[in-house]
């Protein structure tokens, strides 16, 4: 169950020749060491290939002395950016990284390690809601090859947003349990999370559940805005339903343990409910 929204490819190469901010291709006069692309980007497409799952999603973050570091999803990275040494727009990745886990699926891993080689160039726009088809907008970098062909498209992250839980809590899970009783329902319980746009989704059993996530601090969380369908289930069902939300909505901070799950707690400490890969 994937309900997360995907940035559109065509909307970014419609808007690129139009949408391009000099200001941030050009180095700042009487700053030779700025860099144009410095900050945290979440990867959403890479070689033609649109990588819609939260969990997948590589992020990079390039630091203001030319490394780069990040994730690929499950394995990290490190390289170092070259950017505009040869004129304003020019960008060349090298000295490529990894660690080596074994991860259930590394398509996109592999794709992102074999394309950062060909990139050549850069370009920074800014995309209105409107403007894009996803419905999203933000500041995308788009990267190319020599060609000129678009290999690699990253959105901006908010200066404000915590990396180390986007890499935590993005992705598909299921509720493993709910305040102090496990989740015992042959139906799986799925819940999404992609704190880059902000967003979360999940079922509940007998209703689909959306709305909003707003992350404060390393380890703050809200679910300020849930919006709930309203088909009626088993007696059973209703009252899990309602032990969930009240959970979400109750929802202070989240902590990691040390079985892989993640648990959501409220102002005082105490779990409200529990989610599992």
């Amino acid at each position: 169950m994937n309900m997360l929204k995907r940035i559109s490819l065509k909307s970014l190469a419609i808007i690129a020749s139009v949408a391009f901010l000099a200001s941030c291709t050009e180095p700042k006069k009487g700053d030779e060491k700025h860099n144009p692309v410095e900050g945290t980007w979440v990867i959403v497409a890479v070689d033609g290939m649109e990588i819609g799952t939260a969990g997948e999603q590589p992020i990079v973050t390039f630091e203001g002395d030319g490394s780069i570091n990040g994730t690929l999803g499950c394995n990290t990275w490190n390289a170092t950016a070259i950017v505009d040494s040869l004129g304003a727009g020019n960008i060349s990745i090298k000295t490529v990284g990894t660690t080596k886990k074994l991860c259930p699926d590394m398509v996109v891993e592999n794709t992102v390690l074999r394309t950062v080689g060909k990139i050549e160039k850069y370009e920074i726009a800014s995309i209105t809601e409107e403007e894009d088809e996803a419905g999203e907008g933000g500041v995308f970098l788009q990267m190319f090859n020599k060609e000129g062909r678009i290999v690699m498209v990253a959105k901006k992250l908010g200066d404000n947003t915590p990396v180390d839980a986007m890499v935590a809590l993005r992705g598909e899970w299921i509720v493993y349990q709910i305040g102090d009783e496990q989740v015992t329902t042959d139906q799986t319980l799925p819940f999404i999370i992609d704190p880059s746009t902000e967003s979360v989704n999940g079922h509940t059993g007998s209703n689909s559940y959306g709305g909003t996530v707003v992350l404060k601090g390393s380890h703050g969380i809200t679910f300020p805005a849930i919006a709930l369908t309203q088909a009626m289930g088993s007696d059973e069902e209703n009252a899990r339903e309602k032990a969930l939300m009240d959970a979400i909505n109750n929802t202070t901070a989240w902590k990691e343990s040390g079985d892989g799950r993640i648990h959501f707690v409220d102002k005082l400490g105490k779990t409200m409910f529990v989610v599992e890969r």
